[in-house]
C-alpha cells in the first residue's frame, strides 16, 4: 500500500534489495492507482524510491519477470503475498499494478552537520549536552573521554578503545552513535574519527572540557 502523504510500504526484508538494485518492481492490488510516474516516495530516512513506470494488468497475466524483479522466488510466491495482503485469494481477473522503481539515496544530514562549525553559543550548548549525558550515565562520564580517545586513536577498532573508556565494546559503540548523531564523530570502516564540528568543540575557547 502507499502511505498517506507519500511512501510505499515494504516489509523490512525487501529494503536491502531495493537499495542495491536487485528489487526494482512491486505488484500492488490497489483499488485505484496510488502513485504516479516520476513520483518520489520515502522508503526510510536514508532515501526515496522513484516510480519510473506503471502498468495495469491482472493476476492472470503476472509472469516470471514480475517475481524476479520483485524479489520473489516465483509467480506463485507473488500471488501468495497478494493473498496475504488482501486476506483472500485474488481471482485471476483481479486488477493489479506493476510499479517499477529506482532507489535514490538521500544525503545523510549527519554528514552536513559534521562539517558545520558551531558558533560559540552552539559550542556551549553542545558542551552542556555532553555534560548532561555524562551526568545521567550509570557507568560514569564517557562523552569527553570518548571524544579524546577517538581524537588520539583515530580508526582504531572499538574493541580496543572501549576498555580505555571503561566500557564493554557494544555499550560503548552505542554511546559513540550518540556522538555521531550530534555531528561530532565519523564512523569509518574500522574505528572512528572526530569531525570538524567535534574538533571545534574541543578547541574553541570556553568550550574545552576541564
Amino acid at each position: 500500500m502507499a502511505r498517506p502523504g507519500g511512501g510505499i510500504l515494504f516489509p523490512m526484508h525487501f529494503h536491502a534489495g531495493l537499495k542495491d538494485g536487485s528489487v526494482t518492481r512491486t505488484v500492488r492490488a490497489w483499488k485505484r492507482l496510488q502513485v504516479h510516474v516520476g513520483g518520489r516516495y520515502r522508503l526510510d530516512p536514508t532515501g526515496v524510491l522513484e516510480v519510473v513506470a506503471v502498468e495495469e494488468t491482472t493476476v492472470r497475466e503476472l509472469v516470471d519477470e514480475d517475481a524476479v524483479r520483485g524479489g520473489f522466488a516465483s509467480v506463485a510466491a507473488v500471488k501468495a503475498e497478494l493473498k496475504r495482503v488482501l486476506r483472500e485469494e485474488p481471482p485471476p481477473e483481479r486488477r493489479v499494478f506493476r510499479v517499477d522503481l529506482a532507489w535514490e539515496p538521500l544525503p545523510d544530514p549527519r554528514l552536513s552537520l559534521a562539517t558545520t562549525l558551531p558558533s560559540p553559543e552552539e559550542c556551549s550548548e553542545l558542551a552542556a549536552r555532553l555534560d548532561g549525558m555524562d551526568a545521567r550515565s550509570r557507568k560514569g562520564p564517557w562523552t569527553w573521554v570518548s571524544l579524546g580517545l577517538i581524537l588520539a586513536f583515530p580508526r582504531v577498532p572499538a574493541r580496543a578503545l572501549a576498555p580505555r573508556a571503561g566500557f564493554e565494546k557494544l555499550p560503548w559503540k552505542s554511546n559513540v552513535r550518540k556522538l555521531k548523531e550530534l555531528g561530532l564523530t565519523y564512523s569509518r570502516e574500522v574505528g572512528y574519527e572526530v569531525t570538524p564540528r567535534g574538533l571545534a568543540l574541543l578547541d574553541l575557547e570556553g568550550c574545552r572540557h576541564r
